[in-house]
């Protein structure tokens, strides 16, 4: 007597990735991205704001005076080779420097020195419309 031998359920995987690709897509395309760092900053007012058009790099300094780059800390001399490697290709791409109102000034000074070294042409200082 001849036994028949039956067939073990197989799972494809194929679809399971073509899903996650699926999602991770979704995911990319509906996220909203930060436009300025993490690190909460309260702005100076000024009464002669204007809007950049294009994309700028931005610098963050907070009230105790620490300096960041897309949430992540720095201090002055990586700074000077993160605005380089920004500006790389790009020697025109503004540089926004969105420091607090309470941030040391001398801080402040430094930075905008650092950016200058580093090869920044268009340097501003954020600030909120005064009302």
């Amino acid at each position: 007597m001849r036994r028949s031998r039956v067939k073990e359920p197989q799972i494809s995987i194929a679809p399971l990735i073509d899903m996650m690709f699926i999602l991770l897509i979704f995911f990319l395309v509906t996220a909203h991205f930060e436009k300025y760092s993490v690190v909460p900053v309260e702005r100076p007012r000024a009464a002669s704001v204007g809007i950049l058009s294009e994309r700028p790099f931005v610098v963050t300094l907070s009230k105790d005076g620490i300096l960041s780059v897309g949430g992540k800390r720095t201090d002055l001399t990586g700074l000077r080779m993160l605005v380089r490697e920004a500006l790389r290709g790009m020697p025109e791409r503004a540089v926004i420097i969105d420091s607090d109102k309470g941030a040391p000034v001398g801080k402040l000074v430094e930075v905008l020195d650092e950016c200058r070294i580093a090869g920044a042409k268009k340097i501003s200082v954020a600030a909120e419309h005064k009302r």
